[in-house]
């Protein structure tokens, strides 16, 4: 592991074999996402929209949860892309994509579905028709959640109606995944320079967006940027250093467009991203070391809200940070048997690789 003071390149950091602080990363992103839900769970869209500290500190241009979302989608345009490059065949890519994916989403759904029937009576009779069951089911296979969503679930919460609203990242982020097996499919990794071409075009067309005062919030054209600068920054990890002092003059940049709207939108892509690739191969995190073998960060994001929820149904309760106090704890115990029992059993399963049916042969 390079020391934080030690200049090199990112792609010597990335080498085989090598220690990286990622997984503590997106577990802290997805904690993250849960203090900023925290506000509006407690206290109400409105209130909570005024009351969450970093939109307070950034003249909302972003909430913590928003740079969480945005980080993940960075960290995945890394890691699949590093997954197609060592896979190299679209059926083995997808089938380990479906595994990381879809377990742990149908799991999070089910329970879900069975909190929210225990609770709630009237939702508890909406299920027993033949359209919810197809609800879910389509929900199961298009990384949906519409069969969560329902009056009476959570309906004397503060922020009623839904009863797991983080899933929503999961389809988009999946739509990325195929976006890299295309790349793939016309072998644009071996052209990187139009893949970063196309990546600075998405980019100013969000930044243009920004500065013309538009939301600066615009899901696809946001997520889309950051997964496309995780790609560029994998492909180009030769041509990029790892230095403490970049890494310092970003975050200063960082802090002086946070009082500049909506500078902090534009910039936080490229300063935010090289933060982040900073963090996660500069200074090693010891005492994070556990999470190389127990990776809780996708548990934590499929279980939070729901739980999140619950505790705000106890009106002594919905005091923000209180609130955390009680369902951070739980969420965690939550998310590790999800890693324990479902995700890991099912990533195992990726030497299982599909029949290659392709009529090619692949060495010729």
């Amino acid at each position: 592991m390079l020391i934080a003071n030690q200049f090199s390149w990112l792609n010597r950091a990335t080498a085989e074999g090598e220690k990286n602080n990622l997984n503590a990363i997106r577990l802290l992103l997805a904690l993250g996402v849960m203090v900023s839900h925290t506000f509006p769970l407690s206290l109400g869209l409105s209130e909570g929209s005024l009351q969450e500290p970093v939109s307070r500190m950034t003249s909302k241009q972003f909430t913590l949860g928003e740079i969480a979302v945005n980080l993940f989608f960075l960290i995945s345009g890394m890691l699949v892309t590093a997954s197609w490059l060592r896979v190299g065949r679209m059926d083995d890519y997808l089938w380990r994509r479906v595994l990381r994916i879809f377990p742990g989403f149908v799991a999070a759904v089910v329970f879900t579905c069975l909190l929210s029937i225990a609770l709630f009576p009237e939702f508890r009779a909406s299920v027993l028709g033949r359209s919810w069951i197809r609800l879910l089911a389509a929900d199961l296979v298009g990384l949906s959640d519409a069969s969560l969503r329902h009056p009476s679930i959570f309906g004397e919460n503060p922020f009623p109606g839904i009863a797991n609203g983080s899933l929503w990242t999961i389809a988009k982020e999946f739509q990325c995944y195929v976006l890299v097996a295309v790349f793939g499919l016309f072998a644009l990794f071996q052209r990187r320079i139009l893949i970063l071409i196309g990546t600075l075009v998405v980019w100013g067309a969000m930044a243009k967006f920004a500065l013309g005062g538009g939301e600066t919030t615009w899901l696809d054209r946001r997520l889309l940027t950051y997964f496309l600068f995780g790609v560029c920054v994998w492909l180009w990890r030769d041509r990029i250093p790892i230095s403490s002092i970049a890494a310092f003059a970003c975050l200063i940049l960082l802090a002086v467009s946070s009082q500049w709207s909506p500078w902090l939108v534009v910039l936080f892509p490229m300063l935010g991203g090289y933060l982040t690739v900073w963090l996660a191969f500069g200074p090693a995190w010891r005492v994070f070391r556990w999470t190389d073998n127990h990776d809780l960060s996708y548990g934590v994001y499929l279980y939070a809200f729901p739980i999140q929820q619950a505790v705000a149904m106890i009106p002594g309760l919905r005091s923000p940070w209180l609130a955390l106090l009680f369902s951070i704890p739980v969420t965690l115990v939550l998310a590790a048997g999800s890693w324990t029992l479902v995700e890991r059993p099912f990533l195992r399963l990726k030497s299982l690789r599909p029949v290659d049916r392709d009529p090619v042969d692949p060495s010729q």
